[in-house]
């Protein structure tokens, strides 16, 4: 079914360049439940160009990542910017009407519901948390000249206008692979030949440019045939939807980091301790020392951060504290190791900011429920100590491979059955340069590896509790969870 709404007044976009598209939306044909049918049909788009990002399911994390983006992507007051449209699969926050009042007061212009594209096939994830990565080929389907699709846990910084990747020819997203070691081409320019021949690379679909066809049968005929070849398709990948397009999708250019910095420490629990220089190494994550200028490249002029991680890099596992000072407090303390630099705790706190600013404008209840549900799930989150710390942390291990027990090691590592992830990296990095004394003793065993090893155990309601509820001064006054404290 499609329908050509009525005509609109056409907004700051139409001074857009590019060609014009017929503007017909691509609309379901049955009405899904908490949705009428005069909601299918989003209103004419008024401009030539959109933004773009897909929500779907029931995690709060993601009405809130919605709601915040939204939130930054508009424009300034008195202008109508570029569109701003929401793709809109099924789940407990599209399909309440509350939750897309919020969603268009947050700053999307349009909500389109579509049906999602199913391929748990294609996803090697062990809890098929990528099978429904394919539903974002439906921006295809949008009577846009040009889109800009984002992932919705990307945070643009302040006074940051997105609509300058409109500049980049279509299809354009950051480069990622594993192994290729050269140079980035520059922002805009094409993938070179040595980054495609010998790789398994693929574009990252957290900031995409790519251009839907003019008409909407084509467009229409294009994503059938996408979907009849994503069908007949094996070979199971982590990220399917993006190795997908890069076999599908030809002349790829490149867009810069700084349009799609990825929130990840400098340094990550490599997974072992011994060897100490191998397990050192393997720490690394990126190649950034405070004096090269790479660290102060990275605060100064990111445009946006991209939250792609897991575990404690979640802004979300931060909202337990009172506001943006807290959180930075906290932050820097969980990856006072792995992150010297600090740009991690930016980056959340800049997230928290955001947060806090939709909040203040959107005032929901709805909204302020699902933050305090967040939090709630942040403090349980950190349920574990850590031997070598005493804190409560969500990145607690067992260390399995520790020498003899670690009694002949440098570092008092014998003290230690369950470590978090800054501490392992902390003990590591002591020494800088020199390799375990344990190393020397020829013979000496490793800790045996129990299949079944018991886990430390939890921490007391009274430790996990909050604090104080979310936006309330802590009554201590520091507004850290009370574990925290010195």
């Amino acid at each position: 079914m499609c329908l050509t709404p009525r005509p609109v007044a056409t907004g700051d976009g139409a001074l857009e360049e590019g060609p014009t598209t017929d503007a017909r939306w691509n609309v379901m044909q049955q009405t899904p439940a908490g949705w009428e049918a005069a909601e299918l049909v989003p209103p004419s788009p008024t401009s030539r160009n959109c933004i773009a990002s897909l929500l779907h399911g029931d995690r709060p994390e993601f009405f809130l990542y919605a709601c915040i983006l939204g939130h930054q992507l508009r424009p300034a007051a008195g202008t109508h910017g570029t569109d701003r449209v929401l793709l809109c699969g099924p789940g407990r926050f599209c399909d309440d009407r509350e939750a897309r009042r919020i969603l268009l007061r947050a700053g999307w212009t349009h909500l389109l519901r579509i049906d999602p594209i199913e391929a748990p096939h294609l996803d090697k994830s062990k809890g098929k948390r990528h099978a429904l990565v394919f539903t974002k080929l439906r921006v295809l389907e949008l009577p846009y000249s040009k889109a800009l699709l984002l992932d919705l846990d990307i945070l643009p910084r302040a006074d940051v206008d997105m609509s300058a990747l409109f500049r980049v020819e279509a299809p354009a997203a950051k480069y990622h692979c594993g192994h290729f070691e050269g140079d980035m081409p520059p922002h805009g320019e094409l993938y070179t030949p040595a980054m495609l021949e010998p790789y398994a690379w693929c574009p990252n679909a957290g900031v995409m440019r790519l251009d839907p066809l003019p008409q909407l049968e084509q467009r229409r005929a294009q994503l059938q045939s996408m979907l009849a070849d994503i069908f007949s398709r094996s070979g199971a990948t982590y990220l399917p939807e993006q190795y997908y397009l890069a076999d599908r999708l030809s002349g790829w250019r490149h867009i810069d980091e700084l349009w799609n910095m990825e929130v990840w420490p400098q340094h990550m629990d490599p997974g072992r301790t011994h060897p100490l220089l191998e397990a050192r190494l393997e720490t690394l994550m990126w190649d950034a020392e405070i004096g090269d200028g790479t660290v102060e490249k990275v605060l100064q002029s990111t445009h946006v951060w991209h939250f792609s991680g897991v575990h404690d890099t979640n802004p979300w596992k931060f909202l337990d504290c009172s506001g943006p000072a807290d959180t930075f407090r906290l932050a820097s303390l969980v990856f006072k190791a792995r992150d010297p630099s600090g740009i991690v705790a930016t980056a959340i706190v800049e997230w928290r900011t955001a947060l806090d600013s939709a909040m203040a404008r959107l005032d929901s209840g709805l909204l302020k429920a699902a933050v305090q549900e967040l939090a709630g799930l942040a403090v349980k989150s950190r349920r574990w100590p850590c031997d070598a710390c005493g804190e409560l942390r969500c990145t607690v291990r067992a260390l399995h491979d520790l020498p003899s027990e670690g009694v002949f090691c440098s570092e008092p590592w014998s003290e230690l059955q369950w470590a978090c992830s800054d501490c392992i990296v902390a003990k590591l990095h002591a020494g800088e340069g020199e390799e375990c004394a344990c190393a020397s003793r020829r013979g000496v065993k490793r800790r045996k590896r129990r299949r079944f090893c018991p886990r430390p155990p939890p921490a007391t309601p009274e430790r996990r509790q909050l604090p104080h509820p979310i936006g309330v001064d802590s009554p201590r006054g520091d507004g850290l969870p009370m574990d925290l404290l010195p």
